[in-house]
């Protein structure tokens, strides 16, 4: 029984390999193409390269966590490399969008994982991550210098911890859940609409007034508020420590001064408010979140006219339509 159990999970870790490697081929497939930054990597790359060149940050439109992984890899690439300079390379645009591909690739792993997790063979685990591997918006985001590609990697992460501790009564893994949220909420944050989801969730699998154990149910509310709340917190507080000594006031009334770490975590996030509250106006590109599975307005991100060639050269962050309009009656179903 044991020796079954045994070769049953190695040959879940070879096929999660698989998939892992797989997704990572596709992703970083003529990934320095397009050969400049589009879209938003104009403030991520170019803020993460502030940051790495000890500047004032140039843009604070999301948490600094995504910025902090791509600053890492073009330290660990091109090095001293200024993007700044607009004298990129090949070999400098794949250095910032592999980290994005490298959380494609993982995600792609853990969604194979989470469904044998959920008791789904591996055929039908293997079909998920296959149809996220596929899907255009996450290819897109994969092969991007943005955010999302980590958001998905750490909410998806999260979600397979939350289920680990469930399924096997184990509330210890929500310290885990909390790490990953706490790096979700980092990154973006939309991370709070999962950490709210999986609070609930978890709450409702593991309906505290059910467990006759005083000691268990002092452990699920002990590791609950942890979980969901303490280590998130410490998370996001902590993604701010590397950036606060390249913060100045904006303050117009006043010089540029330098801040205390209270003072440009509560400023950054003020700007951050204030920002989503009122500095993305209406542009036709514009997407309302409530049409995304409808596809009604996808984003193209990026578009070049090459006369010569008689070609035009797009990107569309458009999703697949057999999975996004499944989606719908999938959510209603599991809910």
């Amino acid at each position: 029984m044991s020796t079954s159990l045994s070769s049953s999970r190695r040959l879940d870790w070879l096929i999660g390999l698989f998939l892992v490697l797989l997704a990572f081929g596709l992703f970083v497939f003529r990934l320095d193409q397009p050969a400049e930054p589009y879209f938003d990597e104009t403030l991520h790359v170019f803020a993460a390269n502030d940051w790495l060149h000890d500047r004032v940050l140039s843009d604070f439109a999301h948490p600094p966590l995504s910025r902090l992984l791509i600053a890492l890899s073009l330290w660990l690439g091109p090095g001293g490399f200024d993007v700044a300079q607009q004298a990129w390379t090949a070999n400098h645009l794949w250095w910032w969008r592999l980290p994005p591909a490298v959380a494609g690739a993982l995600t792609i792993g853990i969604v194979y994982a989470l469904g044998r997790s959920l008791y789904l063979s591996r055929p039908l685990a293997s079909m998920a991550a296959i149809l996220l591997m596929l899907d255009g918006v996450f290819f897109v985001h994969a092969r991007i210098g943005m955010t999302n590609a980590f958001s998905s990697f750490f909410i998806v992460s999260a979600t397979a911890l939350t289920w680990r501790a469930v399924r096997d009564d184990k509330p210890s893994w929500l310290l885990g859940t909390g790490l990953m949220l706490g790096a979700a909420i980092s990154t973006r944050w939309t991370g709070v609409f999962a950490l709210l989801a999986l609070g609930v969730a978890a709450l409702a699998l593991r309906r505290p007034w059910s467990i006759s154990s005083p000691q268990l149910l002092d452990k699920w509310l002990l590791f609950g508020i942890v979980g969901f709340a303490a280590v998130p917190a410490v998370c996001y507080i902590a993604s701010f420590v590397p950036v606060y000594t390249q913060a100045v006031s904006w303050d117009a009334s006043a010089s540029p001064r330098k801040l205390d770490f209270w003072e440009t975590f509560l400023t950054l996030n003020r700007q951050l408010l204030g920002f989503h509250e009122y500095g993305v106006g209406y542009h036709p590109g514009h997407s309302a979140w409530w049409t995304w599975p409808s596809m009604v307005n996808p984003l193209w991100y990026y578009m070049w006219l090459e006369p010569e060639k008689y070609q035009i050269r797009c990107i569309l962050t458009i999703g697949n339509p057999a999975l996004w309009w499944m989606a719908v009656p999938a959510w209603m179903f599991c809910g």
